[in-house]
């Protein structure tokens, strides 16, 4: 996919001159660059899921996400959306969107000299109304967020990843046409925690992760961090597992971090949490036990967390790993936690 765009005051009309100049010593001469935009990725998302979820019971679980999260688990984008912005106060200048086609697209802009900031948005699926992002206004304002209310108690996962590429470019007249690279990272993440029931008759309820990012500023790379803020977790079932998944965006990068940014919740007595879920499981004769799991482990931008719990006949989860630690709520009742919907 090429499309060329002329920005930069009257430039779109003086593209159709020779020059495209209006001072005699060309001074103001334009430059086209052609932006190469490419999704990147440390890992695909899918390389983890298959290589976590690898014994025969969990492979069948795995089939079933693999279709459930298929926005989220895509390496190719379906739509690209570009902004310039200059000045002090970091204006839109003007920017292109258009639709994908695998990994790669381009923009061929007609840049009149001067300083600019660049900012790109590539997400997965076209269709998916999960997240909110704009690149209107100025270069402060342009970020994303969980769509839907503003900053609400408890939303639902995102449905698709989402990359954002962000630049400064540095316009000369008199220069040949240019080439510039823009990579695309992914900056949300998804987590999956997998039940085995084992031979409890126990059921998963519901599931909920907290300690997550909020929103995302694209002009400096940075999230934002407010609670309360919780995001529901979706439910598949096969082979006796059931997973429960959600995409989100990051945790901080540290137990450390996460105090300072007050997004922890658990004890004193476990200082290396990051972020936690919540797993509510019913038990045969119909009470709900609520398991809190501690995770030490950060949920990165572009990376995804996979959890593994064993439940007994109280509904209590076992953590396989070490780096989660679990509290347990036996005969939990809903009222005085966040929307928990079971």
């Amino acid at each position: 996919m090429k499309k060329t765009i002329y920005i930069g005051g009257l430039a779109a009309l003086l593209a159709l001159a020779p020059t495209g100049c209006i001072n005699e010593d060309l001074s103001d001469c334009g430059v086209d660059y052609t932006m190469l935009y490419r999704v990147s990725f440390d890992e695909p998302l899918l390389s983890t899921l298959r290589a976590e979820l690898a014994t025969p019971a969990e492979t069948q679980l795995r089939v079933r996400l693999e279709q459930e999260l298929d926005g989220v688990l895509a390496t190719d984008g379906e739509h690209l959306s570009a902004a310039f912005y200059q000045g002090a106060e970091g204006s839109l200048t003007d920017g292109a969107e258009a639709d994908m086609t695998g990994r790669d697209a381009s923009f061929t802009f007609y840049l009149r000299p001067g300083d600019y900031a660049h900012l790109a948005v590539a997400f997965t699926d076209a269709a998916d109304r999960s997240m909110a992002y704009t690149l209107d206004g100025t270069l402060a304002e342009a970020r994303m967020a969980h769509a839907g209310e503003s900053e609400p108690d408890t939303v639902d996962g995102h449905r698709a990843a989402y990359f954002v590429g962000n630049e400064r470019l540095h316009v000369e007249s008199m220069t040949p046409a240019q080439t510039f690279f823009v990579p695309l990272y992914m900056q949300n993440a998804a987590t999956v925690l997998v039940a085995d029931p084992a031979q409890s008759g126990c059921t998963v309820a519901a599931a909920y992760v907290r300690g997550v990012a909020t929103s995302f500023a694209l002009a400096d790379s940075t999230y934002a961090y407010h609670a309360p803020h919780v995001v529901r977790a979706d439910l598949s079932t096969a082979a006796g597992l059931t997973a429960c998944h959600a995409a989100c965006f990051p945790s901080a990068a540290t137990a450390v971090e996460a105090a300072a940014l007050r997004t922890r919740a658990c004890s004193e007595d476990d200082p290396a949490c990051i972020w936690e879920m919540d797993l509510y499981v019913r038990q045969p004769d119909g009470e709900l036990t609520r398991n809190t799991l501690h995770v030490a482990r950060p949920l990165l931008a572009g990376h995804m967390v996979v959890l593994k719990v064993v439940l007994d006949d109280q509904g209590q989860a076992t953590a396989v790993s070490s780096e989660v630690g679990v509290s347990v709520t036996l005969d939990w009742k809903p009222g005085g936690d966040h929307d928990v919907e079971i």
